[in-house]
């Protein structure tokens, strides 16, 4: 099987040749600057250029050798960058092209400005909502994403914005203030949602309609869980967010093939049903540790009509456990989630920089099936 069937494989619950493996292809199964550091000396490979990826996050790109010595079955593609996407402010500071002010806070940057302060339509008329087919973003990436699939056989992730609905609503008007929007200000909240749909809508139509006969899966993020479980009772999120999400993946799915490649963090049991009703095809990054998130409960009540991708903590297994402990974590949950054939190999999000290297490696050489497990670096 080439990468992509693989891939596909597994996300039509097919038994693939071997698990695929995700590593830097999607914006949640990434790997930290120093992580990525690490892994490299460990490996005793030269680091070439560093390219950032999430900035926000601070993951980098991980090295195409590194990619290969752990068969990474994914590759992605993302619209173009765009001069004014990023205004820095100072050293630690700079403002996007919502208007959203960010904060470099050790390893990552978090917002500390959200343009809308208040719940007021007429600052929501205001806001700076970037063009969504902007020709700078678009201009020959068409040609370009076909000539790449040409020479790959990854599977290719479209990467179109590093989030969700969700995502944008809460960080234009902050999570605590959006969510008691919904009972307070429910006009606003319901004009936010919806101007947040079109522009997305319209986004996700733009780069689709550039590069969706070439790509092999949409990858979209929201997050609706916490380590305790819902930020919002269910009947919420059936409520506001799922009839959008729906729109939004229908015009996704009808200017492709893709496979919807859904992430959302924390506890999330009680929507998987209504993320599949929606047309999700994928989950990600599946945090063992949050409430409800046991992959045996989760497989047995929806595995034959999702697929997995993670999994393997990044909380306390990978920066904590001994190499051992995660090469029979890693097996144990591959076991139960590839059980209908949907798994996918990866963290439950991004390698952190405590995360040591070779902790890592056991990971990615714990099925061995990596093309490096019969070197000595896969040993220890």
């Amino acid at each position: 099987m080439t990468s992509r069937d693989r891939v596909l494989a597994a996300a039509e619950r097919r038994q693939a040749d071997r698990v695929p493996v995700e590593l830097g292809s999607t914006v949640n199964a990434g790997i930290a600057r120093q992580a990525h550091r690490n892994l490299l000396a460990l490996l005793g490979m030269k680091p070439g250029p560093e390219i950032d990826d999430i900035l926000v996050f601070g993951t980098i790109r991980p090295d195409p050798h590194l990619l290969d010595l752990f068969g990474v079955d994914f590759t992605p593609v993302q619209l173009r960058d765009k001069p004014g996407t990023f205004v820095a402010l100072d050293d630690e500071r700079f403002r996007d092209d919502f208007g959203r002010v960010w904060k470099r806070t050790a390893l990552y940057y978090d917002i500390v400005e959200n343009p809308l302060k208040e719940p007021d339509l007429g600052a929501l008329e205001r806001i700076n909502w970037p063009d969504p087919a902007d020709p700078a973003e678009l201009d020959g990436l068409r040609e370009d994403v076909a000539a790449f699939r040409a020479q790959t056989d990854k599977a290719i992730v479209a990467r179109c914005f590093s989030g969700g609905l969700s995502d944008i609503v809460y960080s234009l008007r902050g999570m605590g203030n959006f969510l008691t929007d919904l009972f307070l200000n429910s006009v606003f909240a319901e004009a936010l949602l919806e101007r947040a749909e079109e522009w997305f809508t319209a986004k996700c139509a733009a780069y689709m309609d550039a590069v969706g006969d070439f790509v092999d899966l949409f990858e979209y993020g929201n997050d609706y869980g916490t380590q305790r479980g819902l930020v919002m009772a269910p009947d919420l999120y059936r409520n506001h967010f799922k009839p959008r999400e729906t729109r939004i993946f229908e015009a996704i799915k009808s200017r492709s093939r893709a496979k919807i490649f859904y992430h959302s963090c924390g506890g999330i049991f009680d929507i998987i049903g209504d993320l599949i009703d929606c047309g999700g095809d994928i989950l990600n990054p599946l945090q063992p540790n949050a409430e409800g998130m046991d992959p045996e409960h989760i497989v047995a009540e929806f595995g034959k009509d999702i697929s997995f991708c993670g999994g393997i903590d990044v909380q306390q297994l990978l920066p904590y456990g001994t190499p051992q402990q995660i090469r029979d974590e890693t097996r144990r949950v591959a076991s139960i989630y590839n059980r209908h054939g949907g798994y996918i190999l990866a963290a439950s999000h991004c390698i952190q920089a405590d995360v040591p290297p070779k902790n890592v490696l056991a990971m990615f050489t714990a099925l061995g099936q990596a093309p490096m497990c019969a070197e000595p670096a896969g040993k220890s």
